[in-house]
């Protein structure tokens, strides 16, 4: 099934995301301090070799993450978040069950940092979260994108304001506001 095609979509500036980062830095940290001083390394053994692969491919991805981040590039842990639940699976019985918070933190992650965007057509306002929430005219009482803001007002008094991402033409604004006041008038009149 194609995608649906939307009038316009607005993507809004991404927020901060050093907590969340903070929190996979810590948890990978652990995982290696964990991993090193594992019983297993003590040993030439498939598992102690496949252990001491993990902790270089989290370290590696470590570094690669923290070049990323000082370039101002947004970074992503997925990667060494699986490697580190892999290593847990690898431990004693009673620490299996820490590769598990592990697989739902990296898949969370990709979530978490999923751009937020606003899509519009002449039936709805999408907004690209889990699960996608749709918001039908008939319960908006405005819509503007001035001076690189997006503003929803709604019939219920719940307010939206959010900061775009990137400069958008004078032209493509008043294009944006003026089919917003079209969706808006056709709503009004069919009520």
């Amino acid at each position: 099934m194609p995608a649906k095609a939307y009038d316009y979509i607005v993507e809004c500036k991404p927020p901060d995301y050093k907590l969340v980062n903070l929190v996979s830095q810590i948890m990978l940290f652990l995982s290696l301090v964990v991993f090193g001083s594992s019983s297993y390394l003590s040993s030439i053994s498939a598992r102690s070799v496949s252990l001491y692969v993990i902790m270089t491919g989290i370290l590696a991805w470590l570094i690669y993450s923290n070049r990323r981040q000082r370039k101002g590039v947004p970074t992503y842990y997925r990667i060494a978040l699986t490697l580190a639940a892999i290593g847990w699976g690898m431990q004693p019985d009673h620490w299996k069950w820490v590769s598990v918070v592990f697989v739902i933190a990296a898949i969370m992650e990709r979530q978490v940092k999923f751009p937020v965007e606003y899509a519009f057509d002449e039936k709805q306002v999408v907004f690209n979260s889990l699960p996608k929430r749709y918001y039908n005219w008939k319960d908006i009482s405005n819509v503007v994108l001035k001076d690189g803001i997006l503003t929803i007002d709604f019939r219920n008094n719940k307010l939206i304001q959010k900061e775009i991402n990137e400069h958008i033409s004078g032209r493509l604004e008043q294009d944006f506001n003026e089919f917003c006041r079209q969706c808006l008038a056709a709503t009004r009149s069919a009520a």
